[in-house]
């Protein structure tokens, strides 16, 4: 018995502060989340032991167990994206990897769960220290970022189509500014894309073999469908975007 609580004491405290992480952020989106430790009957049976997640998405609703039978596909992914941040901020890493976490939520949830890793992962502590890569076909019209985000357009194919600003998709930081997609301007290969008012960098891959370059500026209104967007933490992220 003395065994388990020596390994139990610092597993309870630690699952106590992912929890507190973790509320806060389903606070802000008007809901309720809750993170313990699941103790069996029998505290020698360390099978038993568990991390139980708890959710509710809806006012005047009990807390429910994370499960794919109770919760829509949408409700967990958002529960998932808020999970991983509320670990960020006890286990640093230098990346992170997301794929298509915003598949299935509706369009409130997913723009309040942009907004989220936006402003945290702008902010001070473990949670600017990693660098996020999101890959996702589609986002919304209006979302917020700053200067530190990079985007990818990647395009399937040699050429690149007149109407090639409904094919991006992007990833985000740092920021409060809401961005537009201008027009593709015609530099030449060494354009740095220096500006004084750009907020973030944008190359279009075609044939993986050319680039050219975009430009984000404070009032981007569209970004419509696409291929790939990532997320990159203020310090690592340049305006001038690099080839692959």
């Amino acid at each position: 018995m003395k065994e388990v609580m020596e390994w139990r004491e610092p597993v309870e405290d630690l699952i106590r502060k992912i929890n507190v992480n973790y509320s806060k952020f389903f606070a802000t989106l008007g809901c309720a989340g809750e993170v313990y430790l699941e103790v069996p009957e029998d505290p020698l049976n360390i099978d038993g032991y568990g991390i139980m997640i708890m959710v509710s998405f809806r006012n005047g609703e009990r807390l429910r167990r994370l499960d794919h039978q109770v919760q829509s596909g949408g409700e967990r992914s958002v529960s998932t994206m808020l999970y991983l941040l509320a670990l960020q901020e006890l286990c640093p890493v230098p990346f992170r990897c997301v794929d298509e976490i915003n598949q299935g939520m509706d369009p409130v949830n997913e723009r309040k769960i942009f907004d989220i890793m936006v402003d945290t992962l702008s902010g001070e502590g473990n949670l600017a220290k990693t660098q996020y890569f999101l890959l996702t076909p589609k986002l919304l019209h209006g979302l917020k970022f700053n200067r530190k985000v990079t985007v990818q357009i990647v395009h399937n194919g040699a050429t690149l189509s007149e109407n090639c600003h409904s094919r991006v998709v992007l990833v985000v930081v740092n920021g409060e500014a809401s961005s537009a997609m201008r027009s593709p301007r015609q530099p030449d290969d060494n354009d740095e894309c220096a500006d004084s008012s750009l907020h973030a960098s944008v190359t279009i891959r075609h044939g993986c073999k050319h680039a050219r370059k975009w430009s984000f500026y404070p009032k981007l209104a569209a970004i419509d469908d696409g291929d790939v967007l990532g997320i990159a933490n203020s310090e690592k992220v340049t305006t001038k975007p690099r080839a692959f």
